[in-house]
């Protein structure tokens, strides 16, 4: 059963294709080296900076997706802690366009996609699938709203898909 969960939460982030970002070192002249960038690496060989997050409030990105509706923006959100339930639009610039946010209560977000939902629009996904505080969650979310239309800041109640694993939970991160 574990693994069934598993393929279908992967599944879930793997409906649209995505394309690779990565945010610029505060120093990029520390010389610390590494591949855990922006934290203090250099980036995988041949990678480059797509954009910098603008935004404060973005300040542990811990997903990106293109969006499919409007060319140049991204969707982006922050991982667990002290951050609000919120889901941001950005431009190539790295500015901030709009904000979503979510009406729930999250644990550890670690992922987000953007594809074809279930109402056959295209949809945001935001994996509420790690394991921080502990961890071993009997299940895991991916929240879901339709992408807007026109980019503003919006207050949604998302739509949610609920995976219980039925040995125990597990972190489905690999």
């Amino acid at each position: 059963m574990r693994s069934s969960l598993t393929l279908v939460a992967a599944a879930l982030f793997a409906l649209a294709p995505t394309a690779s970002a990565v945010a610029a070192p505060v120093d990029p002249d520390d010389g610390t080296g590494g591949v855990d960038y922006p934290r203090g690496g250099e980036g995988p060989e041949g990678s480059e900076i797509a954009f910098e997050f603008q935004d404060d409030r973005i300040s542990e990105s811990s997903g990106l997706a293109p969006s499919l509706l409007h060319e140049g923006v991204w969707w982006t959100h922050n991982d667990s802690g002290d951050h609000p339930s919120e889901v941001y639009a950005v431009d190539e610039d790295g500015e901030t366009l709009a904000t979503v946010t979510l009406n729930i209560e999250r644990r550890d977000w670690e992922a987000i996609s953007v594809a074809q939902g279930p109402e056959g629009v295209p949809t945001v996904f935001v994996g509420d699938i790690g394991d921080n505080f502990g961890g071993g969650w009997p299940n895991i979310r991916v929240y879901h709203f339709a992408e807007p239309e026109v980019l503003g800041d919006a207050v949604l109640d998302p739509s949610v898909f609920t995976f219980t694993y039925e040995d125990g939970g597990v972190t489905p991160r690999g």
